[in-house]
């Protein structure tokens, strides 16, 4: 197998096709078929599979476009994949954002879901107090309200309580609910709030808003989360809803000014130009090793992390030189 064909199969995996599926159907596509053709193939074969094992629903929900609001897949859930993070909506949040801050539209809480779910993730929970449920009114106007009920029914909704007392609503606060489920269960917040009180309520909970919340962005009717949830040079999103360790250390900002030379960007001022020879026997380094004050790029030799060593310090065993 090629890379192009092994590439082709790594994404595939990634949606949840078995290596078998993908296999058989690229065989029977010509060499460069192109993904949408792979992808629909996989899905006719997926769904006649079905129909002859009977009452077994297929393992994967496909992928693709459709003229109207994408729906909240129906049918039997399937088994989330172990590497996954839980996702837990601020439905409040969402709604409003999509309903440009004057309507609950709860069409942004289904564009949210919708966008989470086509990409494998199905620990999903959506928070939204329970008065939600009851008749709008001018002052709390709400849209397709009947997507509410669709999303507890297949259980990806909770409402979280309130009650009326002495003809006044006593609401439970959501945020709360939100913050701690996402925190017991390891996952990610999606919101535009940053929940400031209750960073300064659990000293736990600042360092996990700061470090798992998913701000997000509409364009009309389109969810859209960044790509670099923590700045850029921190995980890519598909880093970030994955439960494997990130490490910053393997996100090292390229440099936009060329390649590393021994002549460390001599064209411009300010810019750290070194280049230490250094041999202990095992290593014969020539390579220059400095941060670049230009750029703030990292330069080392093959041997060495500049992170591990303080400005000016010198590491004979590696051969190496830190200037910043």
């Amino acid at each position: 197998m090629d890379r192009q064909q092994h590439v082709k199969v790594e994404r595939f995996l990634k949606l949840g096709y078995s290596h078998s599926d993908i296999l058989r159907v690229l065989e029977s596509l010509h060499h460069d078929a192109q993904t949408n053709d792979i992808l629909e193939e996989l899905i006719k074969t997926c769904h006649t599979g079905s129909n002859r094992s009977g009452p077994h629903s297929p393992r994967l929900v496909p992928r693709g476009c459709s003229p109207g609001p994408a729906e909240p897949r129906a049918g039997p859930p399937r088994e989330p994949p172990a590497g996954f993070r839980a996702v837990v909506i601020d439905g409040s949040n969402v709604a409003m954002s999509h309903g440009n801050k004057k309507v609950f539209s709860c069409q942004g809480l289904q564009l949210a879901v919708s966008w989470f779910w086509d990409r494998g993730l199905q620990d999903i929970t959506v928070f939204v107090p329970l008065w939600r449920k009851e008749q709008p009114r001018a002052e709390a106007p709400i849209t397709d309200q009947h997507i509410l009920h669709e999303l507890e029914r297949r259980k990806i909704l909770v409402f979280t309580p309130s009650r009326c007392v002495n003809g006044k609503r006593v609401v439970c606060y959501d945020d709360r609910y939100i913050v701690k489920l996402a925190f017991d269960s390891d996952g990610i917040i999606v919101s535009n709030d940053n929940y400031r009180d209750l960073q300064t309520e659990n000293p736990q909970w600042k360092k996990f808003i700061e470090e798992r919340l998913l701000m997000y962005s509409f364009a009309n009717d389109k969810f859209m989360p960044p790509d670099d949830p923590l700045g850029r040079n921190g995980p890519s999103i598909d880093d970030f809803l994955l439960k494997k360790p990130w490490s910053p250390d393997n996100k090292l900002q390229p440099c936009p000014y060329g390649q590393f030379t021994p002549q460390l960007h001599n064209n411009r001022p300010n810019t750290a130009q070194f280049t230490p020879s250094f041999s202990n026997g095992d290593y014969n380094c020539t390579t220059a090793a400095a941060r670049c004050k230009g750029c703030t790029a990292s330069f080392v030799c093959s041997h060495a992390n500049i992170s591990m060593l303080d400005d000016g310090e010198a590491c004979f065993l590696r051969g190496m030189i830190v200037i910043k």
